[in-house]
Formats: structure tokens, sequence, C-alpha cells
């Protein structure tokens, strides 16, 4: 599977998760940005994060126009790792809450199905930074 597949289904989890009221990391970096805030938009995380991104694009291009690699790669790269690492820590934050609760069978349960999702989503980082994606 290619990695954008994973990294739109991982930020559905993110935003279901957040919407369900769980605790879980990927619920701080969504609340944090103000996305639906549009009266203080421009005073906004998002806003901040989007100018960033866009300061970083033209760094990206201006040393692609060096080195003759194509921007975009590492802007993608950037932006699959941090997903990646967001849901390491929510399946590791999801582990330790269900097994803060009492439930040894749900916690590895889920774990049983979020784990070859992670290992996939791994592996498909590695293929995708090979160029083979």
């Amino acid at each position: 599977m290619k990695v954008y597949f994973y990294v739109v289904i991982t930020l559905g989890l993110m935003i279901l998760l957040n919407m369900a009221g769980i605790e879980v990391p990927s619920n701080y970096l969504i609340n944090n940005l103000n996305i639906f805030d549009l009266e203080n938009f421009t005073n906004s995380t998002f806003y901040l994060a989007l100018i960033g991104v866009l300061l970083v694009s033209i760094g990206f291009i201006i040393i692609g126009s060096f080195t003759r690699t194509p921007p975009e790669s590492s802007l993608i790269a950037g932006f699959v790792s941090g997903t990646l690492v967001l849901l390491v820590g929510d399946i590791i934050s999801i582990y330790v809450h269900m097994r803060f609760l009492g439930v040894d069978w749900a916690a590895n349960l889920a774990l049983l199905i979020l784990a070859p999702f992670l290992i996939g989503f791994m592996i498909s980082a590695i293929e995708f930074w090979r160029g083979a994606d």
C-alpha cells in the first residue's frame, strides 16, 4: 500500500479518537491548532504552522534547485515521519490506558489490531524513502 493511504487512514483515526474523547497525544496537536476558530485564524497556531510550512517549502525549493532533488519529497518525508510518530504515541497511549482500566484482553486485542497497521506503515515509509513507492 502506498504511504499516502496510511497517512490518510492515520489522520482519520486521530480525528476519530479526538471526537470520541479518548486522551491520546494527537489530541493535543489537533486541539491546539484551532483549525475551526475562523475569527482568530491569523492569530492561531495553525496559521503560524502554514506560514512555517511555506517558508520551509521555499527553502527546500532553493536547496533542491542546487542539488537537483525534488523538493516535495523532503516535505512529504517530514509529514510522513511526524504522522508515524504520532501514531506510535497514540497506540502506546491506548494500550496503557486500557491496561490501566484493568481490561487486559481488550488492550491486547487493540494491540493485535493496530500493530500490523503500524508495521505496514513503517514498511511503506521505508519504501517511500527508498523511492520504490
